[in-house]
Order: C-alpha cells, then sequence, then structure tokens
C-alpha cells in the first residue's frame, strides 16, 4: 500500500459507556472520504487484567457498513477487537480496505486535549466578536454625533465643517 494510505484527517469519537458502538455515535460528525476514526472506549485502562479481553465494547455490523459508506480509510480503538467470533466486522472492514488498528492507549487524553483545544478556539471567537461589537458600537456612536453635529448646524444655518483627518482615518479603522 502506499503510504497515503496511512495518512488522513483523524476523526475522534468518543464511545466511552457503550456496551455497542452503534451508528448513532456518527450522528453530527462531519466524516469525510480519506478520513481515519479513532474510537474512544476507556477499555485501554484494563489492560494487564483479565476483563480487558472479556469485556468491550464491539462494533455493529451498522456501524461497520456506515464506515464502509463514509469510505474511511482507518478505524482504531483502543481495546483488542471491534468485534467477536466469527469476526463480521473484521470481515466488513477488511473487505473494503479498510484498516483497523486495536489495542491503543491513552485516546481519552487526546480526546480531552482536543476538547480543550476546542473550548479555547470558543474562548477566542467571543473574545473577538466582542471586541468587534465594541468597535461597532464605538463607531456608531461616532457617526450619531457627527449626525447630531450635522443638523446642529443645519438649524444655525452655518456651514458644515469637514471631518478632520484624525475623525476620518478613526472611521475607517473602526470600519474594519
Amino acid at each position: 500500500y502506499p503510504p497515503e494510505k496511512f495518512m488522513g484527517s483523524g476523526k475522534l469519537l468518543d464511545a466511552r459507556g457503550k456496551d455497542a458502538i452503534d451508528v448513532d455515535l456518527l450522528e453530527g460528525v462531519d466524516i469525510q472520504p480519506g478520513d481515519i476514526v479513532f474510537i474512544v472506549t476507556g477499555c485501554d485502562s484494563k489492560f494487564g487484567t483479565s476483563e480487558y479481553f472479556e469485556s468491550y465494547p464491539i462494533f455493529t455490523e451498522a456501524f461497520a457498513q456506515a464506515l464502509v459508506e463514509k469510505r474511511v480509510k482507518i478505524v482504531g480503538i483502543d481495546s483488542p477487537s471491534p468485534d467477536n467470533k466469527p469476526f463480521t466486522v473484521h470481515k466488513i472492514l477488511l473487505s473494503n480496505e479498510i484498516f483497523i488498528i486495536e489495542m491503543l492507549t491513552n485516546l481519552d487524553q487526546l480526546l480531552e486535549s482536543v476538547r480543550a483545544s476546542q473550548q479555547q478556539q470558543r474562548l477566542a471567537n467571543r473574545e473577538r466578536e466582542s471586541r468587534f461589537l465594541a468597535d461597532h458600537k464605538q463607531q456608531q456612536a461616532l457617526l450619531a454625533k457627527a449626525k447630531k453635529e450635522e443638523e446642529r448646524r443645519r438649524r444655525e444655518n452655518q456651514p458644515l465643517i469637514q471631518v478632520t483627518e484624525q475623525n476620518q482615518a478613526e472611521i475607517e479603522r473602526l470600519q474594519q
């Protein structure tokens, strides 16, 4: 396989607490052809115990088929397997050249890191929006002041004063 088969955008899905991984996990997730999907189950915390190999969530056939339809390249999971004997999910994925990576570890830390990054991005966006709104309000106040001055001068039948270069520069800065 070419190296490109092992590269792509990653999607991280949180399946912690689920007994089965079904298509509902894909709701609201923008998965594109060629994406690599990682599924966090939390099972890696059981590694080294018999429970790790005895009790883990499995993919439904519908979930595997949905991954095929979305044309993902690879699916990775932090459990020993996406299914059990007779390994129908393995057959569905592998027959469609979707590679399976099993027994991953620390995906929960990656998930928390992604969420923290998203939270920082939301805060930065809110801050930019607040600055924009403040600048917009200041711009509106300057325009209102100029209109009031224009009306006052008209009432007094006085010639309008040209906007100074400093005022014009301030107005242009706020309009950006």
